[in-house]
């Protein structure tokens, strides 16, 4: 079971709990390389963007309709969330929902939550 905590915390209903997480860290960070090829000449420069935080989509699982729409409520405020347990525990727990649609998909026997995600440095 894993719990998920929305922030800033005010009780129990900031909190819910989540039987299975599929993929919970499925991240892409973009290149930081940009390439500068200079005019009227063979030469050229790259540059470094700065580091941004990790991102992806996390799959949450569900036993029925009703705790798939809750957790969907819950998703949806914008809050920083923070996920308990973490594997590997040194990953960063804190994310925020953002970047594209949460969607609940119907599965045989169960339903899935899929939210995009992008990490929160602190």
């Amino acid at each position: 079971m894993t719990v998920f905590t929305r922030y800033p915390f005010t009780g129990p209903g900031d909190q819910i709990e989540v039987p299975a997480v599929d993929a919970p860290w499925t991240s892409a960070r973009e290149s930081r390389t940009i390439e500068h090829q200079l005019l009227e000449s063979s030469k050229t420069l790259y540059t470094l963007r700065p580091p941004r935080p990790s991102a992806g989509v996390m799959t949450l699982r569900f036993p029925d309709a009703t705790a798939a729409h809750a957790a969907r409520d819950f998703f949806s405020t914008p809050a920083e969330f923070d996920m308990y347990p973490v594997d590997p525990p040194d990953l960063s727990a804190r994310f925020v929902v953002t970047g594209g649609d949460i969607a609940i998909t119907q599965v045989t026997g169960s339903w899935t939550l899929t939210l995009p995600w992008r990490e929160v440095i602190t």
